[in-house]
């Protein structure tokens, strides 16, 4: 049984919202070919550089869920040939720790759909053996704690609402 989230208009503009929120934070770069790595940003990594202060403000819970696993994947992550993967079981844990109460089932897939829609072509959600798992290139988790380290680092330079 695949678990389905809502897919309604106020999802597609609230994850545009997102996306353009990120990088109007001034998450420089621009989505080029894989191969030039430093220049390829997802909107996951953008939120990642996201002040705490905004994103409690501007992100929905999910979508910090998301941020929150992101920033971390490496030490939730089992190494496997496609890259990191994430089962629905693990990031139900990880959420469970870091908020100190279990998450629904429907909570876990809308993260994990949040996770493969904001990091693009880093994040794939697959199914094997029954388990839904989302996939993170092995590049990408570096990238994604780069930036949060600099974004630590930085006080916002403008205002993230225009």
């Amino acid at each position: 049984m695949m678990l389905c989230t809502e897919n309604t208009p106020s999802n597609h503009n609230q994850l545009d919202e997102v996306e353009n929120l990120a990088s109007k934070n001034g998450a420089s770069g621009v989505e080029t070919d894989k191969t030039e790595s430093h220049d390829v940003t997802t909107p996951l990594e953008r939120i990642c550089t996201l002040p705490e202060h905004v994103a409690d403000r501007e992100l929905t819970t999910n979508q910090k869920r998301a941020r929150f696993i992101a920033r971390d994947v490496q030490d939730h992550a089992e190494k496997a040939p496609a890259g990191l993967v994430l089962d629905s079981q693990t990031i139900a844990k990880v959420i469970t720790a870091a908020e100190g109460t279990k998450p629904h089932t429907q909570t876990v897939a809308r993260v994990m759909d949040f996770l493969e829609k904001l990091g693009k072509d880093d994040v794939e959600q697959t199914k094997r053996r029954g388990k839904k798992l989302v996939v993170v290139d092995e590049e990408a988790p570096d990238r994604y704690h780069d930036r949060c380290d600099r974004a630590n680092d930085q006080a916002p330079t403008e205002s993230v609402m225009s």
